[in-house]
């Protein structure tokens, strides 16, 4: 899996794309998961794996597809990756019998989660899931770090500098390349023992 890094090669790209996730994020929490506490009679299977489809990309994102290069950054960074990895746990555990979802019996709106036999309300999960939204504002403010910047310039350039010169890097590796490139070494020394008096 490549990182943000490696698909935009770019600081500006990688400005662009955090800008964008920024507006994504909301919509998908505002009209994806905002509409599941206001849906009735909601089953167990939809509220798990509408949650699990929003979550799981950003914990795949956060565990692989973000390089951070500072201390800003990376904590930020692992409040995403925890945060998403709690919800992606609970999702999965839930599929495996340890969550019920309850509606009320008037509103049949959902009521609250059962949790290994902890009753949860809706709005802590929400709240949750809320935090993505500031956290990818945290994110994009956070990338405009000096080292940030610093790193991910020298990274372009170094992979700039790999791109231009692999022909170079191909034709020096080869046995032939080798071959040549000691019996230059070799011719060298000869010359040199022989000005200094050698046979």
């Amino acid at each position: 899996m490549k990182s943000i890094d490696e698909i935009s090669k770019s600081w500006a790209k990688k400005q662009k794309y955090l800008g964008w996730r920024i507006l994504l994020i909301f919509l998908l929490t505002y009209f994806g998961l905002e509409g599941l506490y206001n849906t009735e009679n909601i089953s167990k299977a939809l509220f798990l794996n509408t949650t699990l489809l929003f979550s799981l990309p950003l914990l795949l994102e956060y565990f692989k597809g973000m390089d951070t290069y500072s201390s800003y950054t990376s904590f930020f960074r692992w409040i995403g990756l925890i945060l998403n990895g709690f919800i992606v746990l609970n999702c999965f555990l839930g599929h495996m019998g340890t969550i019920t979802v309850t509606c009320d019996v008037t509103t049949h709106f959902l009521k609250y989660i059962t949790v290994f036999g902890l009753n949860v309300s809706p709005i802590a999960i929400l709240c949750i899931t809320w935090l993505m939204i500031p956290l990818s504002i945290m994110d994009f403010i956070f990338s405009f770090n000096k080292r940030e910047v610093y790193f991910l310039n020298a990274h372009d350039e170094i992979s700039g500098f790999i791109e231009e010169n692999y022909g170079d890097f191909v034709k020096e590796s080869t046995p032939d390349a080798r071959k040549e490139h000691f019996k230059k070494q070799f011719t060298a020394q000869a010359s040199t023992i022989k000005t200094d008096g050698g046979v």
